[in-house]
């Protein structure tokens, strides 16, 4: 018998909530997370720099440069190469998204270093 798209979905849902589902989604997290390390070292290493500066106080996150959301994310538009670490667009969720999906008009000349001082 073939399941319809609803069926599947609907089964899925169920299955992520036993304790052989939550297993197999905590693993695919963790070989992602991984992967992620194995493919972009640079990327990882600037995004743990960003997040230790922030913890440490030595970078204070500033609201969403387009629409002022106090959430923000870091968007490091020169690159992840080290020496451009901490110069950082902060984003809000929706803006960094349709950022990288080349929907967004955000002035990138005019981002700030993120260093908030």
């Amino acid at each position: 018998m073939a399941y319809t798209k609803k069926q599947r979905r609907v089964y899925n849902a169920a299955y992520r909530l036993t304790p052989t589902g939550r297993a197999a989604r905590a693993h695919a997290a963790i070989r992602a997370a991984v992967r992620q390390r194995l493919l972009y070292p640079d990327q990882v290493a600037a995004h743990h720099a960003v997040n230790n500066a922030i913890r440490g106080g030595y970078l204070i996150r500033l609201p969403c440069e387009v629409c002022g959301e106090p959430k923000s994310e870091g968007h490091h538009f020169l690159g992840h190469v080290k020496e451009h670490w901490f110069d950082i667009q902060w984003l809000c969720k929706k803006h960094h998204s349709e950022l990288h999906k080349g929907e967004n008009k955000c002035d990138l000349a005019n981002a700030t270093t993120g260093m908030g001082m």
